[in-house]
Order: structure tokens, then sequence, then C-alpha cells
């Protein structure tokens, strides 16, 4: 039973009552069908899997983690009922470095990314349940989104007319409707008034209630001196008097549990900010660079700002390296705020040396700090050796902390001397956590040191991962040897047949694929080996899934 009236009930229908105005960003990637074509296999699966890598901070960074996400094959779909001005900002943040952020992602030149185009449409939708669970939105919003974007231009983000009058304060948008001065698609079906978003209004973020995401869209944009100048400007209007009467009794730098709001102002005329700590540190997290922050943290501290160990630790994190993030030790210590484990966390990330990773974690230690996971996958990472990495696994397990797969895969990508597959294979499989993704990492190393023969033992047994099929596809003739050699030895070897089904599926011969697979699925144990073996013979008996890119 709903115990709250306020909240939706869900119906047999699967959905939620109560409609309500969604808005929907639509992102196009222009002509990426052509641009798709014109990359190899592994090029396009790296852009694919980079289009994640390039979305997911600035959701965070706008606080749009709420929202519904859906790629199209050719673009996304973002849906939000509240963040229409964060859409803009993700919008235009789009416009203007897609396809600089994602050359650095993939390593692909820029002539390689393609352009956007873009729209920001509302609509009546209902909140429903997908069969699988997932949160979705179904009504007009996508529909006027999706139309909108096939009219507009190259590089060019357009906005229904409903979003330009919510917008319009803020942002700098055409007045002029689009539709009356270009040839509308033949499928536009309902008559929409679109206007051109330009841009953000310098003057927006240093005037608003949600200053964090225009300053973190200016300088995303490449506009640093707008977005700099607007921080500096919301700090200057800050003002201290006898109405702040919550952060008596206690130093300005510790705020309590919950955010502390400035009053309003008692004399009439005064604008400024009603902004809690979690937004200045907010604010603080979206300027571009180091410098920039620390006139923030200056501001902070000369207008009593509320402050915290979140704010040193971003302004830390900011640092160009060590010898800078270390000096913020110093400064919290004036402030009477102590580091925490996420402070010492971003400086063993800076550290640039094992050696300096260990050291700072014997300080924290001492300043009795415990080290968490995060801790432990950096210097891990950080490890000059197999061994050194292997002694920090066991020092982390000992103080009950339990490794992920991170802490596996950079184990196993450090340099390998001296060990073999069979004898880290027998360790890993006694761990009580032993995922097989980090087994990539070490195939690869084993490559690396051309110790072939123990790439292939690992190979042999998880011939699905994407490592162990390049390898395969490099080695055919060893990697046939090799499974061929373990079947011979043992008929109903557990992996043999999967593996080379999956040899013969990487040098295309599919017929004796086909046989290999078939007769896997009589001897292997492991459901998930099962479920991968059905889904490459459906892909097979389709007429799929013979270039070297299997699930």
């Amino acid at each position: 039973m709903n115990s709250n009236p306020q909240e939706p009930k869900q119906t047999s229908e699967g959905h939620l009552s109560h409609p309500q105005t969604v808005y929907c960003l639509a992102v196009d990637l222009v002509k990426s069908t052509a641009t798709g074509l014109s990359l190899r296999s592994w090029q396009n699966d790296k852009f694919n899997a980079a289009l994640v890598g390039q979305l997911n901070p600035h959701l965070a960074a706008l606080q749009l983690d709420h929202a519904v996400v859906k790629f199209t094959g050719d673009g996304w779909l973002i849906m939000s009922p509240t963040a229409v001005s964060q859409l803009c900002c993700l919008a235009l943040i789009f416009r203007d470095s897609f396809q600089r952020e994602m050359a650095a992602l993939t390593a692909l030149s820029m002539d390689k990314i393609p352009a956007v185009r873009a729209a920001v449409c509302s609509g009546r939708d209902l909140e429903v349940r997908t069969p699988g669970g997932q949160r979705d939105y179904v009504g007009d919003s996508v529909r006027r989104a999706v139309r909108a974007s096939a009219l507009s231009q190259d590089g060019e983000v357009l906005v229904s007319n409903a979003v330009c009058e919510w917008i319009q304060r803020d942002f700098d948008v055409s007045a002029v409707d689009i539709t009356t001065e270009r040839p509308l698609p033949k499928k536009w079906e309902e008559p929409l008034i679109l206007h051109k978003l330009a841009g953000l209004k310098p003057i927006a973020a240093s005037d608003s209630m949600m200053p964090a995401d225009f300053v973190y869209t200016l300088g995303k944009v490449g506009k640093r001196e707008d977005s700099v100048a607007a921080v500096v400007a919301v700090a200057e209007r800050f003002q201290v008097g006898a109405d702040t009467a919550p952060l008596r009794g206690r130093h300005p730098g510790v705020p309590s549990q919950d955010s502390v709001a400035v009053p309003e102002p008692v004399a009439a005329g005064l604008s400024r900010p009603l902004l809690p700590a979690k937004e200045w540190n907010r604010v603080l997290n979206a300027l571009p660079d180091f410098s920039a922050a620390q006139a923030l943290v200056r501001a902070f501290r000369k207008k009593d700002i509320p402050r915290d160990v979140i704010t040193y630790t971003i302004l830390a994190n900011k640092a160009p390296n060590l010898t800078q993030a270390l000096k913020i030790l110093r400064l919290m210590a004036d402030d009477s705020i102590a580091p925490d484990v996420v402070t010492y966390n971003t400086l063993v990330n800076k550290a640039e040396s094992y050696s300096e990773a260990a050291r700072l974690l014997e300080e924290m230690k001492a300043a009795g700090i415990a080290p968490n996971v995060v801790t432990y996958n950096t210097l891990v990472d950080k490890a000059e050796s197999y061994s050194e990495a292997a002694r920090l696994l066991k020092e982390m397990k000992a103080a009950g902390i339990t490794p992920n797969v991170v802490t596996y895969s950079s184990l196993f990508a450090k340099p390998i001397k001296g060990v073999r597959a069979r004898e880290i294979l027998d360790w890993y499989y006694r761990e009580e956590y032993h995922p097989c993704e980090p087994l990539n990492a070490l195939i690869t190393s084993f490559r690396k040191a051309h110790q072939i023969a123990d790439a292939l033992e690992i190979a042999l047994e998880h011939p699905h991962l994407s490592s162990a099929r390049r390898l395969m596809k490099q080695r055919p003739k060893e990697a046939r040897q090799k499974f061929e050699g373990a079947k011979n030895d043992e008929p109903n070897h557990p992996t043999a047949d999967f593996a080379l089904g999956a040899l013969y599926l990487e040098i295309r011969d599919s017929v004796t694929a086909k046989h290999h697979l078939r007769s896997a699925l009589q001897t292997v144990r492991h459901p998930e080996h099962k479920a991968t073996i059905g889904k490459w013979l459906a892909d097979l008996d389709a007429g799929n899934g013979i270039d070297g890119r299997h699930p």
C-alpha cells in the first residue's frame, strides 16, 4: 500500500499515474553511419565505449544522474521532468566540446569524430517501468525532440517555444522561429515553434541560484574568463552579518552535517546568493583550473563562506602536482579541518612514484585514517612489480578490505617475470572473488613478456575474453596446437571445444566453429560459458557474428 498520497501509484498496465511535463534532449551524430563504416572494428568499438565515458562526467557535474539516458544507434536521448536548464547546458557542451573530448578519449583524429546537432523539447509524458524494470518516459517529449533535431543544422541546438519561455532569462535564444525559414521534413506531424540556442548569458552564472551548472558549462565551452569572473562576482556579493546566526558556536569552516543556507539579507536591494555549503563546493568543483579554484577558496576564507573537508579535497584534486596538493593540508590545518580518506586518496593518486604513494599510506595510517579499497587500488596501480603489487593485495585483505575488479586488473597488468600462468590461475581460483575480466590484463602481460604459452593457457580456459580472441587471431597456429592438444589429452576437457570454436570464429571458418561450439555445450560447466556459446551459435545460425566482435 502506498503510504504517501503524493506519490503516484503503480498501475496494472505498468505505468505511473499523473502525467507530467518532461524535457527531452535529443542528440544526433551527423553522418555517424558513414563515419562508423570508415573505422576499423576495434576503432568503432572504442568509439562506442567512449560515448559513455564522454557523457558520464557531464551528467554527474550537472546533477543529471537521475535522468533517463537512451542510446539510439546514431545518437542518444536524455530525459528529465525537472532539469530543463541543465539539459540546455549539456546541449551546449555537446555542441562545442564533443568532437574535442571524443578525440582525446579515442585517439582518433578530429575529422573522424562526427559533429552533433541537438534539440530540447518538452511534452506530456508518463513515467513507466520497462519489462526489465528500468525507469522510462513515454509520451510527447521524445517525438518532438527527435523531430526538432532533424531540422537542426550541424553544430546547432534548437529549443521548443515552451523550453524557450522557461530558460530565456539565463540563455541567449534567437527570437526567430526557424521553422518559418527552413523546409520542413515530410514527417513533421505537428506544428512546433523552434528557436536557436546561442549560449549562456555570462551574467547568469553570477546571478543565479544554480551557479555551479552555469560555471561548469562556461568552462567546458571554452569561456574560462567568463566562468572565473562569474564565480568572483558570486563570492564578492556574499555578505556576513548578524543574520548568519546558524554559524555561531563553531568554526565557520566546519558546517554542520546539514548544508548551511545563508538567510535573506535584511537590507532591501542586496543581491546575495543563498547557497548552502554543498552548492559552494559544486561551484568550486565546476571551475576549470587550479588557479581559479585557489582564488575562490581565498574568497571563502575572507568572507567566512562555509567550507569543509570536501572543499579542500576538491582543491587538492585540481592541483597540478603532488607538491601543490600537499600545501592544501597546511591550509586545512590552519582552518581546523582534518583530512579524511578521500583527501588522502586524492594525494596518493597524484604521487608520481610508488615510494611517494607508499609514504602517504603510512602518513594516513599514522593520522588514524583507515585506507579503503580506492587507496589500495591506487597503490597497486603504482607498484613497480608484480611481487610488490601482490604484497599490497595481501596487506589489503589482512586489513579486511575486499579486492575488486580494478584491484586484480591492476595486479595482472604488472610486468610478469618468473611466474607461470598455471600458478597464478590456481591461486586466483582459490580467491573468494575471482571475476574473469581481469584475466584480460594477465593475457596481455604474458604477451608482453613473450610468454605465449602462458597466455594461451589462460585463453584455453577463458576463450570468450577479448584479449584471448585477439591472441587467437594473431597466433592461430599456436592456438590450434594448444587447444587440440588439450582435447586429445582429455576428450571431455571442459573448455577445449569452446576455445576451438572461438578460434575458428576468429579465422572465419563458421562451419568448423559451429561443430566445436555444439560439442562445447556438452562439456562446459560454467553457466556463463553456456550462455555465451548459445549466443554465438544463434548469431551464426542467423548469419551474424563472424566479424571477431562477439559478446
